[in-house]
């Protein structure tokens, strides 16, 4: 868990995330062994299916919850509209 919950700091520390290429990396080839490895999966092995296509969720969730750090504190420093 993050101890700062400053969103500006958040958004930094997930941004560099993004730019990290091992961790780009590191994400890329989970999601695509699983994937494969669905692809190679026996249909009548349910347990099989379950797992790959759990892999591939949670890592493609991991990605989107990065990438929203970044842009809710992108959204929150927008000035809200005027009504003028």
């Amino acid at each position: 868990m993050v101890s700062d919950r400053d969103p500006a700091s958040r958004a930094l520390r997930a941004q560099a995330l993004l730019a990290d290429e091992t961790f780009v990396e590191a994400l890329g080839e989970i999601e695509a062994g699983a994937v494969d490895a669905l692809a190679r999966a026996n249909v009548a092995d349910p347990a099989a299916l379950i797992e790959h296509t759990a892999l591939i969720q949670a890592v493609r969730a991991v990605r989107r919850h990065v990438e929203s750090i970044v842009t809710n504190a992108a959204l929150s420093d927008r000035p809200g509209p005027s009504f003028a």
